[in-house]
């Protein structure tokens, strides 16, 4: 409660903070997240389970499938008991598209994991991304599991795709620097706990809200541009690097770091207030420059079937290229393409309204989009169709 308070007032006071106040954020944002993250037992844990499920999958007609990790555990912004997002390349090629008859693949991969002892399997094959889930009841957290305990015990979903392994790398270079890992943990957290990150009522997701906050730190200049082009294909069965820890909260770096943090948080803030413009801007990680809606063909005057939705647009990093082509727009994936215009109102109303008055300027109406730079507000039609989990 004290972290989401301290966060709802970093909102109100984003264009206003001096350095002493992006500290005293940084310091408050850092101590809450520090002692939450991901340990190295954890991700031992989390790399056996995938291992023991590859030894699963390859002795059961699919003998070069590699299963990977991805997600906020590979990327860097896993926290202590969270959830396993595994990639199962069945043909070991390392192929970002899914495989020739996916879901097919998925129902027999199911098959072969239900012959063991799983404490709530599901297979999940008619989806857009089919998956098998495992999501057993577990009644103590506190004990850490051990052999098959761990295997049938861990909550996972698995799918065949490898578009999330090669974006958690991605990811994972950006939050070599800690500073930027701790800003993203905690504006995942706040998030969260204000309504922010909510696909199941098409709100962004918490993928979408990490890009959104390494868009802001690029544009502002805070953070160097990662090439995507260096990690679209990368040997993702090299090893992973350790992620250096923030610093003592006593060392002489400590205070330096502190305040970068707040600078990342009131920089998100300020950028998506009164910078960023959801009529024309898209969030985007793989160009050093602007990129517009109108760039990709998700510009609704383009007349394009599939951009009515596309008030705020986060560009999938990967998901542009190869055979599998998505269904945001001609050119690339928007993840956030179920986000209507009452959602976009509401995205706009948590970072305006809590701190109106110090912003200088009043929250957005229900039912208004603000445009133009983040100002104004400009009536939008109001648009009956039901949101898609973005």
């Amino acid at each position: 409660k004290a972290t989401v308070s301290v966060l709802n007032w970093a909102v109100g006071r984003a264009a206003l903070m001096n350095p002493s106040e992006h500290e005293a954020l940084g310091r408050r944002a850092t101590a809450a997240v520090v002692h939450t993250l991901l340990d190295a037992a954890e991700w031992q844990d989390k790399q056996a389970v995938a291992a023991e499920l590859e030894a699963l999958v390859r002795g059961n007609g699919y003998p070069r499938a590699v299963v990977y990790p991805f997600g906020s555990c590979v990327s860097g912004l896993g926290e202590q008991d969270s959830d396993l997002d595994l990639a199962c390349d069945v043909h070991g090629t390392g192929d970002i598209d899914p495989p020739t008859g996916e879901a097919k693949v998925v129902f027999n991969v199911g098959r072969v994991l239900r012959r063991r002892p799983f404490g709530g399997l599901e297979v999940i094959g008619r989806a857009r991304v089919p998956i098998v889930k495992n999501e057993p009841p577990r009644k103590d957290t506190t004990q850490r599991l051990r052999g098959k305990q761990l295997l049938y015990g861990t909550k996972f979903d698995l799918s065949m795709r490898m578009n999330g392994v090669y974006n958690s790398r991605l990811l994972r270079a950006y939050f070599v620097d800690p500073a930027l890992r701790v800003a993203a943990v905690q504006l995942k957290r706040w998030g969260k706990a204000v309504g922010l990150i909510n696909p199941r009522f098409g709100m962004p997701s918490s993928y979408a809200v990490t890009l959104m906050l390494i868009h802001s730190a690029v544009r502002n200049g805070t953070t160097p541009l990662v090439p995507v082009e260096d990690y679209a294909d990368i040997d993702v069965q090299q090893p992973l690097q350790d992620l250096p820890p923030p610093p003592p909260p006593d060392s002489d770096a400590a205070a330096g770091f502190h305040e970068r943090v707040g600078q990342l948080l009131a920089g998100f803030v300020e950028y998506y207030t009164n910078t960023f413009d959801y009529e024309t801007d898209v969030v985007n990680v793989r160009s050093p420059t602007a990129v517009t809606k109108h760039d990709l063909g998700w510009d609704a005057a383009e007349g394009h079937p599939n951009v009515r939705h596309l008030h705020l647009a986060v560009e999938d990093p990967f998901e542009f290229r190869g055979a599998h082509r998505p269904r945001g727009g001609p050119n690339g994936r928007n993840i956030t393409g179920g986000l209507l215009a009452r959602e976009l109102g509401a995205v706009q109303r948590l970072l305006h309204v809590i701190g109106h008055r110090h912003l200088g300027h009043p929250p957005p109406a229900h039912g208004d989009v603000v445009g133009g730079r983040g100002r104004g507000g400009k009536k939008a039609k109001t648009n009956q169709h039901k949101a898609t989990p973005g």
